[in-house]
């Protein structure tokens, strides 16, 4: 459930810079080129922050109080 409203809230974050890429892509493909190769490095980092938060705090923790069926 949390993990369903956090995805839509990234997808509504993440919506409009995507759109201004389009838009500056159909008008200036070379600006686009320019503009993603910067933020290549910009987005691995952010990406393993977020990998680094995700498994430190919303990792299920197996505790063997859970019985198998």
């Amino acid at each position: 459930m949390v993990r369903r409203i956090l995805r839509g809230i990234l997808m509504l974050v993440l919506a409009v810079p995507v759109t201004c890429l389009i838009i500056i892509g159909l008008i200036d493909f070379d600006l686009l080129v320019s503009i993603v190769t910067r933020l290549m490095p910009v987005i691995v980092v952010i990406g393993v922050f977020g990998f680094i938060v995700k498994k430190a705090f919303f990792t299920k923790s197996n505790t063997g109080k859970e019985v198998k069926k």
